[in-house]
């Protein structure tokens, strides 16, 4: 489900080491948007993962040209969109 449009190069530099943190960032923050999708957290909070993998995008995009798929992005948004109200759990009171 989770790709990149440009494969990984077969040697490692200090640069490369940095991106493939960048990169496990990435499918941390994918884990917990889809985490949170499923246990109620609150759209704010899943807008606000949404803004963390885009910044790490552009950060990929800006070194090496590296960008997720837009299926990707579009199963992301699709998901946020459906979301039903009464799946959001409110547990400020």
């Amino acid at each position: 489900m989770f790709s990149f449009a440009r494969s990984r190069r077969n040697y490692m530099n200090a640069d490369d080491a940095i991106l493939d943190d960048v990169k496990a960032a990435i499918l941390a923050d994918t884990h917990f948007f889809l985490v949170g999708l499923g246990s109620g957290a609150s759209h704010e909070h899943l807008k606000a993962i949404l803004v963390r993998i885009r910044t790490r995008e552009l950060q990929l995009i800006k070194e090496k040209g590296i960008m997720l798929t837009p299926v990707l992005w579009r199963i992301l948004q699709n998901r946020i969109a459906n979301r039903r109200p009464n799946d959001i759990i409110d547990t400020m009171e």
